[in-house]
């Protein structure tokens, strides 16, 4: 689905693809106000060539008195690192996700032991790239 959002600014085109569309179908209806949570990221490729990527994880349907109507959670998706290293490789990794500060919990398995590393990163693809640099393709995984 394609269409519009404004705000009192101006306004810009968006797309929904089509599993998100069916899930916040109800909220897209002209004149809703609509309160987004999530992270914006800006893919810059050139000078006047860029990409603008808006994932929300949270909506919000609020009245003209500014009470919260309804509101949609988006599926939290987690991040799994598998390496087998020294505690180097493990400061590379967690600098790395420190900055990527976001709302996914991460989870690394280590020599064998799956850890909660308390972590919570946002979810984007230079993170996993870089992710997968250090530690090896198939030892990222984001579900």
């Amino acid at each position: 689905m394609a269409g519009e959002i404004e705000d009192f600014n101006g306004s810009m085109p968006f797309i929904c693809f089509p599993a998100n569309y069916e899930k916040f179908k109800t909220l897209f209806v002209e004149d809703n106000i609509v309160r987004a949570g999530g992270f914006l990221t800006l893919d810059a490729r050139g000078d006047e060539d860029y990409k603008v990527q808006l994932q929300i994880n949270k909506l919000e349907i609020w009245d003209n008195k500014n009470n919260v109507q309804k509101e949609v959670k988006a599926n939290v998706k987690k991040l799994y690192i598998n390496f087998i290293g020294d505690d180097i490789l493990f400061s590379k990794i967690m600098n790395l996700l420190s900055e990527f500060k976001g709302d996914m919990p991460v989870y690394i398995q280590h020599n064998g032991k799956l850890l909660d590393s308390g972590v919570k990163c946002e979810d984007c693809w230079s993170l996993v790239i870089s992710l997968k640099e250090l530690v090896g393709e198939k030892n990222v995984i984001i579900k």
